[in-house]
């Protein structure tokens, strides 16, 4: 035995003595106390509050000794008399302390717990109580509820709290405490709620916790517990709640959870459990929300499932899971959140998966989903979001949906959906991202999307869509993301861009949009991405682009664009990445391009620039072929003429201009008196004849 270990069980033991001699002794502490139980638990509260670092700034300004004449004023102290968050029996004893959120900063350790042997509810949640947790809080022999939750407790949780022979209620969670779970927990036969969540407990779930009969409620959730689910924690049963998600155990899901027929919520996601999910879940008949996502389980989804009634939410997404989805769950009337994405399900979706016409949150993706969409799914008007992208589904996606007066998102992204949009998306007046990526969509975008009108990402990129942008899309005031990208659109922007103030990230890649770049894109000012890349754009790119502070990136490469680059551009200091490749761009790359500090890719390729490269990272790297005028000490490009070179080129020049022209000068003083000797001498020769 280690001395740690033999000094903690030491001190247990010491404390089990001096708590028998507590509550035996005719003439214990606490009858002392009780005769003069106003004055001595006034003063170890004022003497708790002294010890507080914020004196000033709690909710305990009623906590005072009160005037008097006498000459020892604690003795006519009674914290019975108003103060804040204390309450008494008739025998003026205190009997409760609740003191949530009252802003308390200090510790449990100079409260004097052997002064309130009637104390009976001690809620101190929300407060800032630091440091452990003192074994002398066992000193309460009367106590039936302790919350010592959110707060900045730390250490482990003392093993004398076994000593709360009648504790009802221990909340400890949403503190620092770590360790492990005390096993002596399991003597506190009374306990009916145990919160532990939200620490850093480690180790296993002690078994011998299948000992507390009476409890309804086990949450030990968000800690780094670890081992296996106790099979013996399905001999509980009168537990409703059981939460152990976001820990580290692992082993299957034990079947004897079965047992727990009271049970009203269970959840286990975000750990490493594997195996199958047992069929014995199926007799959790009172359960409204079972939660395993997040695991490693695998099989099939037992058809058991769907014999649960009361079933509000069902929660198996991120597992393993297999085969087809039972059509028994469209048996769940009440069910409201169903997900099951994420996993390695085939086959056909449930035909009544909205038969109790409550269901609101429905996920599949990531799956291997194929065939129609359920006709019950088309008439469920409950939907608020539906996530189906990644499988393999089929059908006419202009037939398959109806409208959702409470729906805000929808992805039905790369499957095999085929048709045109339907104008009915415009009769879904919450809709807030609709995104069909992927799919064989054919026609054009339908102008009654413009109704849609809380639209925030509209996405149909990479389908075979035609024709013009539709005016419409300009009453999408609230659109933060527009992708149109990969489609055959045609025809101009329209000028009603100009109310899409809020846009963040537009793509209208690789399509066939003509005309000219419209200057209202530089309006755009939370606009972080720009890829225009791929179409017909023609005409200089225009100068308002540089008022977009806060883009990132900007693609406008595989168009007609043509004269400069314009010099504001430089004003775009958070651009990473550009590329104004395969354009018919002329002149000198702006010198201002130097000032980029954030730029780390660039592609001025194929166009048909000239003079030097900014010094700029940036261009080191930069793809620049195509560009025969360009010169700098970049690889590939020729070195611009230096200082001196263009100083000898212009004395050469000088130097040319004043030998060749006195030369020149004397050539033609000759041909001019040789031209006049030939005259005279033919004038003489028409006079002798």
């Amino acid at each position: 035995m280690s001395t740690s270990t033999f000094y903690g069980e030491a001190c247990f033991v010491a404390c089990i003595i001096l708590y028998a001699q507590l509550v035996s002794s005719p003439n214990n502490a606490f009858a002392s106390a009780s005769s003069s139980a106003s004055s001595s638990e006034a003063e170890a509260l004022l003497e708790w509050k002294a010890s507080f670092q914020n004196q000033t700034q709690n909710n305990l300004t009623s906590w005072t000794y009160s005037p008097s004449n006498s000459t020892n004023p604690k003795a006519n102290a009674s914290p019975c008399n108003g103060w804040t968050g204390i309450s008494c029996n008739t025998a003026g004893s205190v009997n409760m302390i609740n003191l949530t959120n009252s802003g308390i900063q200090g510790t449990l350790h100079e409260l004097s717990f052997l002064s309130f042997p009637n104390l009976a509810y001690l809620e101190l949640s929300f407060n800032e109580l630091c440091d452990t947790i003192p074994p002398q809080i066992s000193f309460l022999p009367k106590l039936i509820y302790l919350d010592l939750s959110s707060n900045q407790l730390s250490g482990q949780i003392p093993p004398e709290i076994c000593l709360l022979t009648n504790l009802e209620v221990l909340h400890l969670h949403e503190n620092q405490l770590n360790g492990s779970i005390p096993h002596q927990i399991s003597q506190l036969n009374f306990l009916s709620e145990l919160a532990l969540s939200h620490n850093s407990l480690e180790g296993m779930i002690p078994a011998s916790l299948s000992n507390l009969n009476n409890l309804t409620s086990l949450s030990l959730h968000e800690n780094q517990l670890s081992g296996s689910i106790p099979a013996s924690l399905g001999n509980l049963s009168n537990l409703t709640t059981l939460h152990l998600q976001k820990n580290q155990l692992s082993g299957s899901i034990p079947p004897s959870l079965g047992n727990l027929t009271k049970l009203t919520s269970l959840s286990l996601y975000q750990n490493n459990l594997s195996g199958t999910i047992p069929e014995q879940i199926g007799n959790l008949k009172s359960i409204v929300f079972l939660e395993l996502g997040e695991n490693q389980l695998n099989g099939s989804i037992p058809p058991s499932i769907g014999g649960l009634s009361n079933l509000v939410s069902l929660m198996l997404r991120e597992n393993q899971l297999s085969g087809s989805i039972p059509q028994e769950i469209g048996n769940l009337k009440k069910l409201i959140y169903l997900q099951l994405d994420t996993n390695q399900l085939s086959g056909h979706l449930p035909q009544n998966i909205c038969r109790g016409g409550t269901l609101q949150s429905f996920t599949a993706k990531a799956n291997q989903l194929t065939g129609p969409i359920p006709k019950s799914l088309k008439m469920c008007k409950s939907l608020t979001s539906v996530f189906l992208q990644d499988n393999h589904l089929t059908g006419n996606v202009s037939e398959v949906f109806g409208a959702y007066p409470n729906l805000k998102k929808v992805d039905l992204s790369h499957n095999n959906f085929y048709g045109e949009i339907s104008p009915t998306w415009g009769l879904c007046p919450q809709l807030a991202t609709l995104r069909i990526v992927g799919n064989n969509l054919t026609g054009s975008i339908p102008p009654e999307i413009g109704n849609a009108t809380q639209i925030q990402e509209l996405n149909l990129s990479s389908n075979g869509l035609v024709g013009v942008i539709p005016n419409e899309i300009g009453r999408l005031t609230s659109l933060q993301r527009l992708n149109l990208d990969g489609n055959q659109l045609w025809g101009h922007i329209p000028s009603e861009f100009d109310s899409l103030k809020d846009l963040e990230y537009l793509d209208l890649s690789t399509n066939k949009f003509s005309g000219s770049i419209p200057s209202i894109l530089g309006d755009f000012s939370k606009l972080h991405y720009l890829n225009l890349s791929n179409n017909k754009f023609s005409q200089e790119i225009p100068f308002q682009l540089g008022k977009l502070f806060h883009l990132s990136q900007l693609d406008l490469s595989h168009n007609s664009l043509e004269d400069q680059i314009p010099s504001e551009m430089s004003q775009m200091q958070s651009l990473e990445i550009m590329n104004l490749s395969h354009n018919n761009l002329s002149g000198s790359i702006p010198k201002s391009f130097e000032q980029m500090h954030g730029l780390v890719q660039i592609d001025m390729s194929y166009n048909q620039l000239q003079g030097p490269v900014p010094n700029n990272k940036a261009f080191q790297d930069a793809p620049l072929e195509g560009n025969e005028g360009l010169c700098g000490n970049i690889a590939g490009l020729q070195p611009c003429p230096s200082m001196e070179n263009k100083r000898a080129t212009k004395k050469d020049r000088r130097l040319v201009f004043i030998i060749v022209f006195p030369v020149f000068e004397t050539l033609l003083l000759l041909l001019s008196f040789l031209g006049i000797a030939l005259v005279r001498k033919k004038r003489n020769k028409e006079q002798d004849t």
